[in-house]
């Protein structure tokens, strides 16, 4: 073969090759520059979708925190509710101590308070066996229909001595001078008291109200029992010291 022509269809295929490879690296910057286009599509995308989920991330921020300034009011409101609550409370135990302080202060306004003495009587200095009741009356108000009634052991050898009064009234500061009688009756005014072995006087009487006291006083009794009964309560026995005398 001619040289000639040989080095001629060399050249060809040599041009061949660079055009194929020209066109091939064409190919690749085109799809890579498509490539490029579409990362920088994906890239936005996802930059939008980053900046919409980082709204609803800032609404729920907002969401969050009107909710606890929701809570911090609801918390207040119940604090005040609280204070309020106890204010009335206050205020009602306020009302109900004022209210027994007055029905106290009235009650004691009105209430009878009967005191007996015993007052021996001499003569020449010397004390004699007859003994001289008082009872005095040192409330403010009247004591109705008062009885007293008087129990006691008493001489050598010891005799059981008992007595009572008839019924009678006694204004507030006043008093009553009473001689020991025979009457009988003595058991109601006495009932409930411990007077089996002691000495013991009691008063009974009622208030302008209808409500009823006894006073009592023994000897060897500790302590001076104050009874006292109100319209709707149970009665006990020595309520009744209006049992007229045998």
């Amino acid at each position: 073969m001619n040289p000639t022509v040989v080095t001629e269809w060399a050249t060809v295929a040599l041009a061949t090759v660079a055009i194929i490879s020209i066109i091939a690296n064409i190919s690749l910057v085109v799809a890579a520059k498509r490539q490029a286009i579409e990362t920088s599509r994906l890239a936005e995308e996802t930059a939008k979708i980053i900046e919409q989920n980082s709204e609803l991330v800032r609404a729920a921020v907002r969401q969050a925190e009107a909710g606890e300034a929701e809570a911090r009011a609801v918390e207040r409101q119940a604090e005040l509710s609280a204070q309020e609550v106890s204010a009335v409370s206050e205020q009602t135990m306020a009302s109900v101590a004022l209210v027994e302080e007055t029905r106290t202060d009235r009650g004691l306004a009105y209430r009878p308070y009967l005191a007996v003495s015993l007052d021996p009587v001499s003569e020449g200095g010397h004390r004699v066996t007859v003994d001289r009741y008082f009872v005095r009356n040192l409330g403010r108000g009247p004591a109705l229909n008062w009885r007293m009634a008087h129990h006691d052991f008493s001489g050598t050898p010891r005799e059981h001595h008992f007595w009572a009064t008839q019924l009678f009234d006694l204004g507030p500061g006043a008093a009553l001078k009473i001689e020991p009688s025979t009457g009988t009756w003595y058991y109601n005014v006495l009932n409930g008291l411990q007077y089996d072995t002691v000495t013991v006087d009691a008063c009974c009487c009622e208030d302008q109200f209808g409500n009823k006291f006894r006073f009592a006083r023994g000897h060897e009794m500790g302590r001076n029992p104050q009874d006292e009964w109100h319209a709707g309560e149970p009665e006990p026995g020595w309520t009744g010291w209006y049992m007229a005398l045998p």
